[in-house]
């Protein structure tokens, strides 16, 4: 039932490495609770020996599965740590889509030039990822951090941080020499979809890193 790891440590094989109990119970718990499980019926305690404990929990195996789930049961449980979520530059992560617009000639000169730019990929008709080409983190290929793309006659830049979206406006404005005018956006928070995000950073909080794969 219990199967040596290194020293100190065991792990749960066969029917109770199935149950989530074994998340919040010690193999030392474990086998103090079967000892007296046992010793209230009448057994022997010292059958499961601490030292070598798996012949004495294969010889009361129903008993140390009731004993699992009993202990686990009663240990009060920790509540569940909010999220933080960040992007790659550690800024909070909230989603943006802004309609912008752009004059004609803007617009012909970012399709002329956007192509060759090194952090532009063009996906699509009238669809640009602005990208990241560095080789760390969890994307062996680079990031993409926003996008700019034309859709049912408007122009639309997305980024997953309102700070990153400034910066995608910088760069477009870089490449045709015509800052977008940002008309509206829709904003999505992951705090307010219904998923244990927080708002703010706190000390009940862990960062949640976010990034996106380039197309």
């Amino acid at each position: 039932m219990l199967t040596e790891v290194e020293d100190g440590l065991w792990t749960f094989p066969s029917v109770i490495a199935g149950n989530e109990a074994n998340d919040r119970v010690t193999p030392g718990e474990l086998i103090e609770a079967v000892q007296e499980a046992i010793a209230a019926g009448g057994g022997d305690p010292a059958d499961v020996d601490p030292r070598a404990p798996q012949a004495g929990l294969k010889r009361w195996a129903a008993v140390a599965y009731g004993a699992l789930l009993r202990t686990a049961m009663a240990k009060p449980q920790e509540p569940e740590r909010r999220k933080f979520a960040v992007n790659s530059d550690g800024e909070r992560a909230e989603y943006r889509d802004a309609t912008v617009e752009l004059g004609e000639d803007a617009v012909g000169l970012f399709r002329e030039n956007a192509p060759s730019a090194a952090d532009f990929e063009q996906t699509d008709r009238d669809v640009y990822s602005w990208v990241s080409r560095s080789t760390t983190g969890l994307f062996s290929e680079g990031e993409s951090l926003g996008q700019l793309r034309r859709e049912r006659g408007r122009w639309h830049a997305t980024a997953n941080s309102p700070e990153r979206l400034e910066r995608l406006l910088d760069r477009i404005e870089a490449i045709c020499g015509e800052r977008p005018q940002v008309k509206s956006f829709e904003t999505v928070r992951p705090w307010e979809q219904g998923e244990p995000f927080a708002e703010h950073e706190a000390e009940d909080t862990d960062r949640s890193s976010w990034r996106s794969p380039r197309p």
